[in-house]
């Protein structure tokens, strides 16, 4: 409970942090994240599987939406190694969410997440929470920087991942920055951002007041994420 108290006192939609989570004790591991990847009952429409036309692209229209029940994962992968062999040397990601419905012991996960930290002093309470992952190999977040109305909590499982963060009055809505994944017009912004490496073992919180976009040298990766809520669409 004392982690708890300590995170909401000094991260909670404060600042960002980055914090070790060893796997024995960590909540998520490879071998269950792929079952719930392949087990979802239903797909939500914000379920996401980009491939990239271009490498590197440089912007959001460079990258394709695949079918997920035809080209994502699935039992005969046999693991998220299997996965990404079949995918080869393409550039893409994908992003799951509600995982708990594919695999139900994380909704205990949530559950204990939700009632330590809904009621943060100083903060309001989340409308709702998610469980989601993101998994691939892409170099870039597809939809460049940005800002979500959410609360983030995410768990490396897999490579190493670059994140950066901006305070919410870095940019305004309309600027050059956003969107884009020119790497010159990013490289600009960088220059200002917050910056965190992270790998396995290791976690990654960023508060809904921060633009962000995250960055992997094109190998591999898998991170699962817990998301708490404040609003309905970015302000």
């Amino acid at each position: 409970m004392e982690f708890y108290r300590q995170f909401c006192r000094t991260y909670w939609e404060r600042e960002p942090v980055v914090m070790e989570c060893n796997l024995e004790d960590c909540p998520f591991n490879l071998a269950d994240l792929f079952t719930a990847a392949i087990s979802m009952p239903s797909r939500s429409q914000s379920d996401r599987f980009w491939l990239a036309r271009n490498n590197p692209p440089q912007s959001r229209g460079d990258f394709v939406m695949l079918d997920l029940d035809l080209m994502g994962p699935n039992i005969k992968d046999g693991s998220f190694a299997g996965f990404f062999r079949r995918m080869g040397s393409h550039s893409y990601g994908i992003n799951l969410h509600r995982i708990e419905l594919g695999y139900p012991r994380f909704e205990g996960f949530k559950e204990l997440f939700s009632k330590q930290l809904s009621n943060c002093e100083g903060s309001p309470t989340p409308l709702r929470w998610n469980l989601d992952t993101f998994f691939g190999n892409y170099r870039a977040t597809p939809f460049g920087i940005h800002r979500d109305p959410e609360s983030v909590l995410s768990f490396c499982l897999l490579g190493q991942r670059t994140y950066y963060t901006w305070p919410m009055d870095q940019f305004q809505v309309g600027s050059p920055c956003l969107g884009t994944l020119n790497q010159e017009i990013l490289d600009e912004a960088i220059a200002s951002a917050e910056r965190f490496e992270v790998g396995v073992e290791q976690v990654i919180y960023w508060p809904s007041n921060r633009w962000h976009i995250v960055e992997s040298s094109g190998q591999p990766f898998v991170v699962a994420q817990i998301s708490a809520y404040f609003r309905t669409a970015n302000k």
